[in-house]
């Protein structure tokens, strides 16, 4: 009786050691963290080949959009019809490989989501083990404070505002340098001679009034 319950355990173990070695899998991110916009890949990797079997994914498609996926697993169809899941299937027994890598694009700031995989097989769905993973999406960052309106940015460097600089005084030529005033010449030359007439005119009238 004890030999019979000790056979029994034994065969439970197995089988119990069996199903988890079929069951066993990976599920890794190429990251931990995206922004909106950017697109994170996750591998789904099983210990056992996928032979005549379908993998599931899912996710959260209000947050990640599906792009695609790569795999080197031979007669594979991909479904997409039901929203939130990717079901890759494969009919072929031959199979020796045991990676999936999917791609999803960030659709929204300041949120997670979890991906999660099951493998499918007749009819049936199965949990693996070690197939959650979870993602976050960076919140956007907040616009930065606005230039003063007197203090415009330098061209050359957005960085470091630079003060206007003052305009100068009086005119200026096509290099921005003050034009250096000089004193006017032909005007005061003009009256000069006027006066010298002048005098020496009257000069030459009182010697004539005089005689």
């Amino acid at each position: 009786m004890k030999k019979t319950l000790l056979i029994t355990i034994l065969v439970a173990v197995m089988l119990i050691a069996a199903i988890g070695s079929v069951n066993a899998a990976s599920l890794k991110a190429s990251a931990s963290e995206v922004k909106k916009g950017e697109t994170v890949t996750v591998t789904i990797e099983t210990k056992e080949a996928v032979n005549a079997s379908s993998i599931k994914l899912q996710y959260d498609d209000t947050k990640f959009s599906y792009e695609g996926f790569k795999t080197n697993l031979k007669s594979v169809t991909e479904n997409t019809d039901q929203k939130g899941f990717v079901i890759i299937s494969t009919s072929d027994d031959a199979n020796s490989d045991t990676k999936m890598t999917f791609t999803f694009k960030a659709l929204v700031d300041d949120a997670e989501a979890k991906f999660t995989v099951t493998r499918y097989s007749n009819n049936i769905d199965e949990t693996l083990d070690n197939t959650e993973v979870t993602v976050k999406i960076a919140k956007a960052e907040e616009g930065k404070e606005p230039v003063d309106p007197e203090e415009p940015t330098n061209p050359s460097d957005p960085e470091e505002p630079t003060n206007p600089e003052k305009p100068s005084e009086g005119p200026v030529d096509v290099n921005g340098k003050p034009i250096e005033k000089n004193p006017p010449t032909g005007t005061p030359l003009y009256i000069g001679a006027i006066a010298v007439i002048i005098v020496a005119a009257g000069a030459i009238f009182a010697i004539k009034r005089s005689k």
